[in-house]
């Protein structure tokens, strides 16, 4: 650790507000994925909002079908 703070201290006030603002943005991005839900608690919230029914899927499927059978102009 005393390495780094001999380096820092070599540095000029422009180079030392850049390793300051790096320092802030890995400890923010840090915080963020601590604070992340566990994939199974997101993945059971997403289910519960689901609304679609078998008639939207329905719909969907029958979309996409046409969109297949569309014919692509040649240049």
């Amino acid at each position: 650790m005393d390495d780094i703070s001999v380096k820092y201290n070599l540095l000029d006030k422009a180079s030392k507000r850049t390793v300051n603002d790096l320092v802030d943005f890995l400890l923010l991005k840090q915080k963020q994925v601590d604070e992340m839900e566990p994939s199974t608690s997101y993945k059971s919230k997403i289910v519960r909002v689901s609304t679609w029914s078998e008639e939207d899927v329905s719909y969907i499927q029958q979309n996409q079908k046409w969109i297949n059978e569309w014919k692509v102009e040649k240049w």
